[in-house]
């Protein structure tokens, strides 16, 4: 990520979800899914060329949107193979205001928003 003329990432380290998961009978055996919920996800986020907050990184704690579309198949009756991709979607934005640059005076205003993708492939038991 790139904030302004300074650079930028985000580390995830702690990821908190309820979602519902619902399927659409594609065939026999074989349903479409999909995924709809919130989560808090606590990020690391580190800015190059600042040395205000321990040594340019500071954590947050994010409220994220998850939705998700997947398919679904099960091969006995209590076990099913399937892949789903998921999109997390920051609902609001990370701000720090007045980050002062290399203890120049200087200050910045900085703003960044947050995304996350996972492709997941899984195997499901069920007792």
């Amino acid at each position: 990520y790139t904030m302004g003329s300074l650079g930028g990432s985000f580390e995830v380290n702690e990821s908190y979800e309820i979602a519902y998961k619902g399927g659409y009978k594609l065939a026999n055996k074989t349903y479409f899914t999909g995924r709809l919920g919130l989560g808090i996800t606590k990020v690391d986020h580190s800015i190059n060329g600042s040395s205000l907050i321990q040594n340019g990184t500071f954590d947050h704690s994010i409220n994220t949107l998850i939705a998700g579309l997947g398919v679904e198949h099960y091969i006995k009756e209590n076990i099913a193979l399937g892949a789903e991709y998921v999109y997390r979607n920051g609902l609001e934005d990370i701000e720090y205001r007045h980050m002062y640059l290399n203890n120049s005076g200087n200050y910045t205003d900085i703003k960044g928003d947050f995304t996350g993708h996972s492709f997941i492939v899984f195997i499901n038991y069920f007792f």
